[in-house]
């Protein structure tokens, strides 16, 4: 390296002598000269709002604790009249896990500052209004503020007035100016705002729905790393819905939603390589994806891994984790976890459980909408020779039936035909028999083929 000449040298040693001294050390300032160089610096670490990243930032940088930059905010806003710094006050008692905090203090901060002009302080004052967070909850209030700081571009405001007219929380529900909002959220870069709005599209009822727009809103909250907006993009690519059917699309996708950490993003890549769909089949990648989705609480996330524990498919078969799983899903009313568990309680007399559970489990499962636990529970109930000719498994295999279940309605049709049960009627019995080959039970079209011979 060379080496700079001595004349340079001293030119350099000279020119920091003289800044040092035109910029005085802190030691060397009053009080209050000391607090504004302090607040100066602290502001600028913290432009142009308060945040946790900002705080932890500016507690390293000026050796302060977090109530040292509370007394420089709350100084500021009090005898400078200093919106800003009024909302950063308020945010550092509200919402900086690692301060004490003080809501009601904090609200009082954030009236202050949006009194000021400060957005940022009405976006918080319509948070605070909107979940009685140290103010009494008003949501008429709450949307004045929202309009506020969403009038000055704060893009999560404009996001949670869109959700108070979404919801009707000030009054009856209005999707049009939700959309408007969700829409504006969403151009000033919220990418939450940008998945209420796909949300919003895909979800509406009848012609209002917009599966193209609500791609596009996906498109770009996912673009900007909003992990559910991935998710819900891709589960579009991969049933085909809004879009062509796409299954590399959609795998890319749910794995950039998984990557960002979203369980039902990673879920949803697990069912993908478990089926091989969009990506080689793949059982231990899906036991992986399943145990972070679960690990994440996510219910789906756990039923798939239970069903890999069960089997034995990518991980050692594990019978009784894979019931505690199941438990855990079915305790979340989930119907197709109570009717497995259900079956392996069944099918496993080793793990002890009494015929009641077993039956309250496969009715639970019919209860919220799954067609075989219904057949499964006829089934066992016309087992029971003091059941068998009651009008009860009957019941269950026309409610499975009109569930869809092909196996309930080939069983409702044979229980329509000997009159066992019920009234005997050859007529419904072909008419059920008809529903069931129709949803590829064969033993019901060879029914219905021996019967047409017949006559």
């Amino acid at each position: 390296m060379r080496r700079l000449s001595t004349p340079y040298s001293l030119f350099c040693t000279l020119l920091v002598a003289l800044y040092l001294q035109a910029t005085p050390s802190l030691a060397q300032l009053s009080d209050d000269q000391k607090d504004a160089q302090l607040l100066k610096r602290l502001n600028t670490i913290c432009a142009p709002w308060a945040d946790t990243l900002c705080i932890t930032r500016a507690q390293n940088h000026l050796s302060l604790s977090s109530l040292g930059l509370l007394r420089l905010w709350s100084r500021s806003c009090e005898s400078e009249g200093n919106g800003r710094a009024c909302s950063n006050a308020g945010f550092l008692l509200g919402w900086y896990k690692k301060h004490k905090q003080d809501l009601s203090k904090a609200a009082w901060y954030f009236e202050k500052g949006c009194k000021m002009g400060d957005v940022q302080g009405c976006a918080f004052l319509g948070h605070a209004y909107r979940n009685g967070r140290g103010i009494t909850q008003d949501y008429s209030k709450a949307l004045s503020s929202y309009q506020k700081a969403c009038d000055g571009d704060i893009g999560w405001a404009c996001r949670n007035l869109g959700q108070i007219f979404e919801y009707g929380q000030a009054g009856e529900e209005k999707d049009a100016q939700a959309l408007e909002l969700y829409n504006q959220a969403c151009d000033l870069g919220d990418n939450t705002g940008c998945t209420r709005l796909g949300w919003l599209h895909a979800n509406r009822s009848g012609p209002l729905r917009d599966l193209k727009k609500a791609r596009e809103a996906y498109r770009e909250a996912c673009r900007l790393n909003h992990p559910r907006g991935c998710t819900l993009i891709g589960h579009l690519y991969r049933d085909g819905r809004g879009v062509s059917l796409n299954l590399e699309q959609a795998f890319t996708l749910l794995s950039k939603a998984c990557s960002l950490k979203h369980p039902r993003g990673c879920a949803s890549v697990a069912t993908l390589h478990r089926d091989g769909r969009g990506t080689k089949q793949n059982h231990q990648k899906a036991a992986l994806y399943f145990k972070q989705a679960c690990d994440r609480d996510d219910l789906f996330g756990c039923r798939g891994l239970a069903h890999l524990l069960e089997n034995g498919w990518g991980v050692r078969k594990n019978i009784k984790k894979a019931v505690a799983h199941y438990e855990n899903t079915c305790s979340q009313n989930d119907a197709y976890s109570c009717k497995r568990l259900a079956r392996l309680f069944q099918n496993y007399p080793d793990l002890e459980v009494g015929e009641n559970r077993v039956i309250a489990l496969f009715s639970k499962a019919c209860d919220f909408g799954d067609g075989r636990a219904c057949n499964d529970l006829g089934v066992k109930l016309r087992g029971d020779e003091s059941r068998s000719k009651s009008r009860l498994p009957v019941a269950f295999f026309q409610r499975g039936c009109e569930l869809g279940d092909e196996a309930s309605c080939s069983n409702y049709g044979w229980h329509l035909e000997t009159g066992q049960g019920i009234g005997k009627s050859l007529e419904k019995a072909i008419s059920t028999y008809t529903k069931a080959c129709a949803l590829g039970h064969d033993w019901s079209c060879q029914t219905l083929n021996n019967h047409a011979s017949a006559h």
